[in-house]
């Protein structure tokens, strides 16, 4: 059996890409409260993405090219690509 743990769980990218990422920069406030993680791209999207399903499961099957590097830091509060450290 393979034993998934958080980091590779789906969770809502909110004020990044805004879809589901399962890339390992969930925020803090998100791995301490483990029911923001959805074990599937869908179950995620029908959760947290339901009015744009169609495009939040498009967007994954895009992979990393359209994001920015994985886990930047958000301190500037805008478009999720922070001026801090990375």
């Amino acid at each position: 059996a393979i034993t998934v743990g958080l980091s590779s769980r789906y969770y809502p990218d909110w004020g990044r890409t805004e879809t589901c990422k399962n890339d390992g920069c969930a925020p803090s406030y998100m791995t301490d409260t483990p029911s923001y993680f959805s074990s599937s791209l869908e179950e995620c999207c029908d959760k947290y993405y339901y009015w744009k399903k169609d495009e939040c499961l498009n967007e994954n099957d895009m992979g990393m090219v359209m994001v920015p590097p994985p886990c930047y830091s958000n301190t500037t509060g805008t478009n999720g690509v922070g001026t801090g450290g990375r």
